[in-house]
């Protein structure tokens, strides 16, 4: 650990470090949470030290050793400025907001992240009489509480041994003023998990450590774990701060999808269940031409990919594209602790009206966001909140991956399905047959994306050559037919999908419908469309309901035209065995995830 002399304090400086937690909203799913190189004072601030500065000494516990307190955040803040300025440095805080410039080097408090770092793990070992200056074990005497309040108060600041860091009272003493906002919803990171300092909102500041009174049971009790809050207008005779300075800044990028990882590394992940079978039986090879030749290169499939994309668009009826743009109303702007929101409605004269959600994180980029597009029953369930919709589920149900992409950094755009935009399946079906007598839903659900990677193209915070697509269940069936015939989407995942007629409901008028069921050759069935996919990366995570036996075979079956790129485990899957068809798995998610990630 490096130690040095930064103005007239010791400190000691961190290296840049990730580590991983358990996002706290969903209780399960993997994240990273980075942070860059900081330096931590060995010491809390004397009493000495801010009467120097600030020429008066507002402790209950007076001693020029002992550690200032009964000062509150903005006092510390207004301190950190003035001595920054005292000794030459960038002043960080803008006082009249309380807003960190992070990439000043100047005195400031450190984040939570930066301090529990410092801290590493406090436990029975950290937290005892002999290593900090803590309160009594008991929690029934009261009197003995009372004597350590008003007799003993604080100690002079290193009177017990150094952490494993070689930083002194981090257990103990005086609680520490951090920066962030405080929010009982533990472990939510924040976009783009770089350096996070805490919530978007909130009413009082985060305090760490613990005091001379704390009660080492409840100081290290699972909904304690060492930090607590107070108002940042508070004055407590059991709160201090110690000073923190920041080191070179990490990029703002996105963590989760390990772009630095060897692809033949990355890809290793995926389709590696041992009873996958090879070939594709008795599936016909979609590398052979309409006059029987056989197709040996990217050039020669493309022609054929035309031809099979204008067989499909037809049994589809996909309608045409509009003559003019549509009138955009936006509904509902919010602000959420994680991301901007808002509710927006495309419209078109006759009519036909697309719901979309979109989400972009708070402290993006300036650059162009790379975009997922989530196809789902109506906007809630994908952003894990309820904004009276039809479909709301709870965040613990993993299928909220408009917000799960959008923590990760990414805009999300969350796209309600036509048929529930309406009374009903029935009443939508007949508004589109009205407008449209030849579409089948599955076509009308094509069209919809078409139009939303239109209106994307037109948004300044949208990177249009990087937009992806995730879909569960209908929207995993829909993902496949969407990917296929809308060529600007660069990667996606099919997150329940059924990859042949026969699996699913396919005959529903909702999907393809009776008729375009009798007129598919069973022989070669949904293969062509995931065919027309290829060479951009495809992810299936199948369920029960597609035994891997089964399914196999169509995915080798469309793999023979990604090898004509040399992309043939861009075509991949993961399997859950443990599950039902509806359900999703915390290590699906964080897989899915991962994937586009890698590949936007």
């Amino acid at each position: 650990m490096n130690k040095e002399q930064i103005g007239g304090a010791v400190f000691r400086r961190f290296a840049a470090t990730s580590r991983e937690i358990i996002d706290g909203r969903s209780g399960s799913l993997p994240m990273c949470v980075r942070v860059s190189e900081f330096a931590l004072a060995e010491t809390l601030v004397t009493q000495q030290d801010y009467q120097a500065v600030m020429g008066e000494n507002p402790s209950h516990y007076p001693g020029p050793r002992r550690p200032v307190e009964n000062v509150t955040w903005y006092e510390a803040l207004r301190y950190c400025n003035a001595r920054s300025i005292a000794e030459g440095l960038d002043p960080c805080y803008d006082l009249a907001t309380g807003v960190c410039d992070l990439s000043r080097v100047g005195f400031r408090l450190p984040t939570e992240a930066e301090w529990r770092i410092a801290a590493g793990e406090l436990s029975t070992d950290t937290f005892t009489s002999e290593r900090a200056h803590i309160g009594q074990a008991s929690t029934t005497d009261a009197a003995g509480l009372m004597r350590r309040a008003e007799e003993v108060g604080t100690a002079d600041v290193g009177s017990y041994p150094p952490n494993e860091h070689g930083l002194y009272d981090l257990a103990g003493n005086v609680w520490e003023w951090c920066y962030d906002l405080y929010s009982e919803e533990k472990d939510i990171p924040r976009p783009t998990c770089t350096d996070p300092v805490g919530p978007s909102r909130g009413l009082n500041r985060v305090v760490c450590g613990g005091s001379f009174v704390s009660a080492p049971a409840i100081f290290l009790a699972r909904n304690y774990h060492g930090q607590r809050s107070l108002g940042p207008d508070q004055r407590s005779r059991f709160t201090g701060f110690r000073l923190c300075v920041s080191g070179p800044r990490l990029a703002e990028e996105i963590t989760y999808g390990r772009a630095d990882e060897p692809e033949e590394e990355f890809l290793a992940r995926y389709d590696c269940d041992p009873e996958a079978p090879s070939g594709r039986e008795d599936l016909p090879s979609q590398l052979v031409g309409d006059s029987g030749n056989s197709i040996e290169s990217p050039a020669e499939w493309e022609a054929r990919r035309e031809a099979l994309c204008r067989q499909w668009r037809e049994r589809l009826g996909i309608p045409p594209e509009p003559e003019q743009a549509p009138q955009v109303h936006t509904v509902l702007s919010e602000e959420t602790e994680t991301y901007r929101g808002r509710v927006v409605f495309l419209e078109w004269p006759d009519g036909i009206r697309i719901k979309l959600y979109v989400a972009l994180p708070h402290r993006a980029p300036a650059r162009p966001l790379p975009t997922v597009v989530v196809h789902s029953y109506d906007v809630d369930a994908p952003m894990g909140r309820n904004l009276g919709g039809t479909h709301y589920r709870p965040p613990s149900d993993l299928k909220n991956f408009g917000e799960v992409m959008v923590r990760a950094g990414f805009a999300a755009v969350v796209v309600q399905f036509f048929f529930t935009g309406a009374e009903s399946l029935e009443e939508s079906m007949v508004n589109l047959r009205l407008h449209h007598p030849e579409a089948n839903g599955l076509g009308r659900l094509v069209w919809d994306i078409g139009r939303v990677v239109d209106y994307l193209a037109t948004q300044p915070e949208v990177d249009a050559e990087r937009i992806g697509l995730i879909g569960h269940c209908a929207g995993g069936i829909a993902t496949l037919f969407d990917v296929a015939f809308e060529r600007r989407i660069k990667a996606a995942v099919a997150c329940g999908p059924a990859v042949s007629v026969g699996y699913s409901n396919y005959a529903d008028y909702w999907y393809l419908g009776e008729e375009v069921c009798r007129e598919i050759d069973k022989g070669s069935d949904l293969q062509q469309v995931l065919s027309l996919t290829a060479p951009r990366p495809l992810l299936l995570n199948l369920v029960k309901g597609n035994p891997i036996q089964e399914s196999w075979k169509f995915v080798n079956a469309a793999r023979e035209v990604y090898a004509l790129y040399g992309r043939e485990r861009y075509l991949s899957f993961i399997y859950d065995l443990t599950k039902e068809r509806s359900a999703v798995t915390a290590w699906a998610v964080e897989r899915m995830r991962d994937w586009l990630c890698r590949f936007l």
